[in-house]
């Protein structure tokens, strides 16, 4: 009896020992979490992040590109603003058009029912008005074709030459004579020369200074 007692108590004994070692070994050994298995929101944070960060290096760079553009901008120098006679004449045609365009006058502008109609704007700026228009851009046209250069060197029988759109007399009117040793036009500040008759607008300025001497268009009929 006694021996059955011993061996249920040594019975227990192990089993209580047994217990307590699983209840360590189970309080040692670490729990399972879920951090060894990143979740899906955390693994697709990098890519979020890798990817605003494209979007503000590219953000950044536009910025940088604008602001370089507007700077060149405004360091870069306004046109010349080219003076304007009282008169409203266009006498500084030279320096606004290449010089191929104002020797063989190829300026167009939009359909009209004018010959010259390249020249309708200098004509009206001179001093001709809008009645005499027509007259004059006729006369033009017969006179020279609409070309500015054109001298005639051979058809007058006193040998005088005539120049540009209008064909202006030289020995008439910009010539030295009785009444104007300096010449005519040279009188009144038009011209230096006859040559600079060829500039077209100083020659319609010229024409109006004839037609108003004669007070008409008398000098080319």
């Amino acid at each position: 009896m006694a021996s059955y007692k011993r061996t249920r108590r040594s019975h227990r004994l192990r089993t209580s020992q047994a217990s307590r070692d699983s209840s360590i070994e189970r309080r040692e050994t670490p729990t399972r979490t879920n951090r060894s298995r990143p979740s899906r929101r955390l693994r697709k944070a990098p890519s979020n992040r890798y990817g605003k960060l494209g979007y503000r290096m590219a953000s950044v760079a536009a910025v940088v590109l604008g602001m370089s553009v507007l700077i060149d901008m405004a360091i870069a120098s306004a046109p010349t603003v080219l003076p304007l006679e009282a008169d409203g004449a266009a006498i500084h045609l030279p320096n606004v058009l290449p010089p191929r365009v104002v020797e063989r006058d190829s300026v167009q502008t939009k359909r009209s029912n004018l010959k010259c109609p390249q020249y309708r704007t200098t004509i009206l700026s001179v001093g001709f008005t809008r009645q005499e228009l027509k007259t004059l851009d006729a006369i033009i046209y017969r006179e020279s074709r609409c070309l500015s250069y054109v001298v005639n060197r051979t058809l007058n029988k006193d040998k005088s030459h005539d120049y540009g759109l209008t064909q202006i007399n030289g020995r008439s009117w910009c010539e030295p004579t009785r009444y104007y040793p300096d010449g005519y036009l040279q009188t009144l500040g038009i011209l230096n020369e006859c040559d600079d008759l060829l500039n077209p607008v100083i020659n319609l300025e010229a024409a109006f200074a004839l037609f108003t001497y004669a007070k008409g268009f008398g000098p080319w009929t």
